[in-house]
C-alpha cells in the first residue's frame, strides 16, 4: 500500500453531498446501510438477496423487497476500453489509478489524465469543473515544451511517405 493511500481513499471515494446525511438518516422507516460494496445479487423467494462487503472487509447477505444502490463511481485505469491493452501494460498505477507527473502525464509519454482519474494524485477538486483551468494549463505547457522535430526530420518523414516530394 502506498503511504497515505488509505487516507486518499477515504477522502476521494464516492460520496454524497455533506448535507444529505441529516436529510436521510433516521427520517425513513427503512434501514440505510452506508459503506457497503455490492459483490453480487440473486433472487430468492421473490426477494432480492445482496451479497455485500463492508468497509471492515466482512461480507454478508441481505434480503430485501426493494433495493436502492447509490454506487458512486470508481475509476479503474485498466478498464478503459478505448486504450489498447498493450499500451495499458506500461501504465504505472496505484490502486488502479494512474500515477501522474505534475503536468498530469502518465508513465506513458504523451498520455494525460484529467478529472476523476487525476484526483488521486492532485486532490478532490480535480473531479469537478473548477479544476479544469489548472489542469488545462499544466497539460498545454507540458505539450508545448516538448521538443518539436527538426526540419530535416520532418522532411525525411514527408519523403518517406510521399516518394514524389523530393
Amino acid at each position: 500500500m502506498v503511504r497515505g493511500s488509505r487516507r486518499r481513499e477515504a477522502v476521494l471515494g464516492p460520496a454524497g453531498a455533506w448535507w444529505l446525511r441529516e436529510r436521510v438518516l433516521g427520517r425513513f422507516p427503512i434501514p440505510i446501510l452506508l459503506g457497503q460494496s455490492v459483490l453480487g445479487a440473486t433472487m430468492r423467494g421473490g426477494r432480492a438477496v445482496l451479497h455485500v462487503s463492508g468497509q471492515d472487509g466482512r461480507s454478508r447477505d441481505i434480503a430485501a423487497d426493494h433495493v436502492i444502490a447509490a454506487t458512486g463511481y470508481r475509476f479503474v485505469a485498466h478498464s478503459l476500453p478505448f486504450i489498447d491493452a498493450t499500451l495499458l501494460r506500461d501504465l504505472r498505477c496505484v490502486e488502479q489509478v494512474p500515477l501522474l507527473s505534475t503536468s498530469f502525464e502518465s508513465s506513458i509519454p504523451g498520455l494525460y489524465f484529467t478529472g476523476i482519474a487525476s484526483a488521486y494524485n492532485f486532490g478532490p477538486v480535480m473531479r469537478f469543473l473548477c479544476g479544469c483551468q489548472y489542469t488545462a494549463e499544466r497539460i498545454c505547457r507540458s505539450i508545448g515544451e516538448r521538443q518539436a522535430p527538426s526540419r530535416s526530420t520532418l522532411a525525411a518523414l514527408v519523403s518517406e511517405h510521399n516518394p514524389n516530394s523530393s
